[in-house]
């Protein structure tokens, strides 16, 4: 007997493809593929070797169609984007069949439709935002107080669109809601790789949720990125603010691509905490690394719809990072694939730098 039927709209994309074969691995013939492309999908699962993975007709544009592919799973999943205008809809229709529903991306209009019911649908889902929420709430139960952090998601790959419209959203907007026309970026090394990285500081909705939530004195939030044609991009970006806004996203796409060629892609989290355990001053470093961007994404993705199957989960803002179920996540999410590593160590960044035997 079959307990789930998992369905994954656009599970042969960037993202979608790891998202289903890390679930295909879990649970076989219990997952479906919804697509435009039949064609694509009998590609997809010849090469990645799943035959039992069933294939239905699905257009994020057509309601029917939708609703036709959902109809008999337990939840959904949708990693075909960007999704920031459709979302929403997409999430409603989840609810009115009772099904739960998980998402990479998030539709601002969506969120007073959440605050309602924040148990059945799940949106954020994936690395950042989502997951780079999640890392520091596990790393602060290692301590009994935190008082300051420094956060970096740390990668070299290509942004996918609907991380470049979230990463865009948020980097160059500050509190006060002023932009910036010109950001020059610093370099330095993080235990990750031994290539310095360009740091460009961010701070969003999800970074003040996690100030909050953990009542910090003292919080940096960076992106580091790997790659010239990124930097050059960067630097430049208050240029580029007037214009067209699909224009700039792919613009960051390709600067993140050409940057990747002829390199190997990875991405992950570096987080360092100062705080308190036992009366003690204790300095402790979180270690994440994925083997690709979209990887650690799918990954994540498949893990909030198992955590959702398993188990009922309660958030404060219907986003993965405000769930409450932070180490049973966690322990999904670290078995979930082989490509994923995650060490906490007792050292500082600086002393994890320490070079040994002329290697990082």
């Amino acid at each position: 007997m079959i307990e789930y039927m998992i369905g994954i709209i656009g599970g042969y994309g960037n993202i979608g493809q790891w998202a289903a074969t890390l679930l295909y691995e879990n649970l076989q013939e219990s997952i479906k593929i919804g697509g435009r492309s039949r064609e694509k999908f009998d590609s997809f699962i010849k090469i990645n070797k799943l035959p039992k993975a069933q294939y239905q007709y699905a257009d994020i544009d057509d309601k029917k169609s939708i609703q036709k592919f959902a109809s008999g799973c337990t939840s959904v999943l949708n990693c075909a984007g960007p999704t920031y205008d459709k979302s929403s809809g997409l999430g409603q229709i989840m609810r009115s069949m009772n099904i739960k529903y998980a998402d990479v991306g998030y539709a601002s209009k969506q969120q007073t439709d959440m605050e309602k019911n924040q148990s059945d649908i799940l949106c954020k889902a994936g690395a950042i935002p989502g997951l780079s929420g999640l890392l520091p709430r596990y790393l602060a139960m290692k301590f009994d107080k935190v008082f300051s952090m420094e956060f970096y998601y740390q990668a070299l790959g290509r942004f996918t669109k609907t991380a470049a419209e979230d990463y865009l959203k948020g980097i160059f907007i500050n509190t006060k809601g002023e932009m910036p026309r010109k950001r020059e970026c610093e370099t330095r090394l993080l235990p990750l790789s031994s290539t310095a990285v360009n740091l460009y500081p961010y701070y969003d909705g999800e970074s003040d949720y996690v100030r909050r939530k953990l009542s910090l004195d003292t919080g940096h939030w960076f992106m580091a990125l790997e790659g010239e044609c990124t930097k050059n991009f960067m630097n430049r970006m208050g240029a580029l603010l007037t214009g067209n806004k699909g224009k700039i996203i792919e613009e960051l796409c390709n600067a993140t691509y050409i940057d990747t060629l002829g390199r190997k892609d990875y991405a992950g989290f570096v987080i360092q905490m100062k705080g308190e355990k036992d009366g003690k001053q204790k300095v402790k470093t979180l270690l994440l690394k994925g083997d690709s961007p979209e990887y650690l994404t799918g990954a994540v993705a498949a893990s909030a719809v198992i955590a959702m199957e398993k188990m009922t989960i309660n958030t404060e803002t219907g986003e993965l990072y405000s769930m409450d179920k932070v180490q049973e996540f966690m322990q999904i999410l670290e078995k979930m694939g082989q490509g994923i590593q995650i060490h906490i160590e007792n050292k500082s960044i600086e002393e994890l730098l320490v070079t040994e035997e002329g290697e990082i």
